[in-house]
């Protein structure tokens, strides 16, 4: 279903069959991808990275391709828009980050399944380094 290897675009039946994937299949093309593509995908607006308000607090969304960002439904509700960042600036900066402040990460929100798949900072973490080594 999904690209084995990196491609800029993506067909939109192969996005339709991503979004519709479960939460634990969302997480496994999430960390099959940016293991490839060295980049994971976040929003970005006028005041900065996009976050998601959950009742644990804050958490910030991923995506392991830009087009794949359409499937939120909120990000059509935004000015935001797709920015990459690397695998070893979000491994190296933004995760001891996002641990130090207590904010979770949403692993490739979904329309209907934005909060499926919460992880913490150090608990992505682990699962990207064991995909990168």
């Amino acid at each position: 279903m999904f690209p084995h290897t990196v491609t800029h675009s993506l067909p939109d039946n192969i996005i339709t069959q991503a979004a519709a994937l479960s939460a634990e299949e969302r997480l496994e093309l999430f960390l099959t991808y940016v293991a490839k593509a060295g980049e994971i995908w976040a929003l970005v607006g006028n005041n900065g990275y996009v976050m998601m308000e959950m009742l644990e607090g804050s958490c910030l969304p991923v995506w392991p391709h830009k087009q794949l960002v359409q499937c939120w439904h909120r990000s059509a509700k935004t000015d935001a828009m797709p920015q990459p960042i690397s695998l070893d600036e979000f491994l190296v900066t933004w995760l001891p980050g996002l641990e130090k402040n207590n904010t979770s990460v949403a692993v490739f929100p979904t329309a209907e399944h934005e909060a499926e798949m919460l992880l913490t900072a150090n608990e992505l973490k682990s699962h990207l380094l064991d995909g990168v080594e």
